[in-house]
């Protein structure tokens, strides 16, 4: 099990109306993400290892962020490292709806 990746490093979740969404960390993830999870019955947003295992974000999210995530699709990862971006990758948005 991964901490709640705000503990291991600094990041954060952009998104607008449209459901286009970023997340921005600033630290080497554990692992390859496989797909993005967001609960919305209990507000949790999920990394998907190439494990399987999961790691939450560990932030609260706003009643308008999240909204703009029930309406994405996928999510585009972005590693910054000295204020520019490192390398940026997209993958897939899962909302359980279960």
């Amino acid at each position: 099990m991964h901490n709640d990746l705000h503990k291991e490093m600094r990041c954060g979740l952009l998104s607008n109306e449209k459901g286009e969404i970023l997340l921005i960390y600033d630290g080497e993830l554990a692992s390859y993400i496989q797909w993005v999870e967001y609960n919305p019955s209990n507000e949790i947003f999920s990394l998907i290892h190439l494990d399987g295992t999961a790691q939450n974000l560990g932030i609260e999210l706003d009643d308008a962020m999240k909204n703009n995530i029930l309406q994405g699709q996928d999510v585009v990862l972005g590693h910054m490292k000295d204020g520019k971006f490192k390398q940026t990758y997209k993958t897939t948005l899962v909302i359980q709806d279960y």
